[in-house]
């Protein structure tokens, strides 16, 4: 299961195992699909909105938000991009944060894999792929695109539990 990624080993020559599968192709609108190492995940997006959320404060607020839910070998698993900024009153420089994460299991025990990336003015920051410039997601018209590298909350590049993924989404019409 794609999720027991985190105890997987199997790198490419780079030291992160790469996607084998493509998300060149454009799903139908309310699917997505996530590919991180040789896994692929489809999904069903639930919600895609670029509102902040109702306890957000005005220094620091969601402004991309998409949500979708699939199985995997029968277990259920939740996959959420999202992108916050940071600015205004208080805040001394304007700064993006973007997650991609994908998640199984009860509150209690939630385990899961992210990619996570953060700029502040033109420096982009990724613990886990040092050589990352832009941004991880990419939110046009309708369509969701991540591509970055995942691994555990807290993992940084050259761990084994490491991989390359790839998302797209095609948000509700």
């Amino acid at each position: 299961m794609l999720l027991s990624l985190a105890a997987c080993g199997g790198n490419d020559e780079g030291g992160r195992p790469a996607p084998t599968a493509s998300t060149s192709t454009v799903p139908e609108a309310g699917r997505g699909s996530l590919v991180i190492g040789p896994d692929r995940l489809e999904f069903e997006v639930r919600t895609c909105t670029d509102e902040p959320a109702a306890d957000d404060r005005p220094q620091a607020h969601r402004v991309f938000l998409m949500e979708g839910e699939g199985t995997v070998d029968g277990a259920p698993f939740a996959v959420q991009a999202v992108r916050f900024e940071a600015s205004g009153p208080g805040v001394q420089v304007f700064t993006v944060t973007e997650t991609v994460q994908v998640t199984t299991g009860t509150p209690d025990d939630l385990r899961g894999i992210e990619a996570e990336r953060s700029n502040v003015g033109d420096d982009w920051f990724d613990a886990r792929d040092p050589d990352a410039d832009g941004p991880l997601i990419e939110d046009r018209d309708d369509l969701v695109r991540a591509a970055g590298t995942f691994g555990p909350e807290g993992s940084t590049t050259g761990e084994p539990d490491v991989v390359e993924g790839r998302l797209i989404a095609h948000c509700p019409g």
